[in-house]
């Protein structure tokens, strides 16, 4: 989980959503370092499950 706090919101959103309008809400995890690892909601929850075991 990443809290608000914990991030600026420009380095975390823009290389996801250059033009900043986030649309529709969207499932999109990444790693420690920034890269994406899964992208829409099944993914995203497959990937983090399966990282957590």
């Amino acid at each position: 989980m990443i809290l608000k706090e914990d991030v600026d919101i420009n380095t975390l959103v823009t290389p996801y959503f250059p033009d900043g309008r986030l649309g529709f809400p969207s499932y999109v995890l990444v790693d420690r370092n920034g890269k994406e690892v899964a992208r829409g909601k099944a993914a995203a929850l497959a990937a983090a499950k399966k990282d957590a075991s």
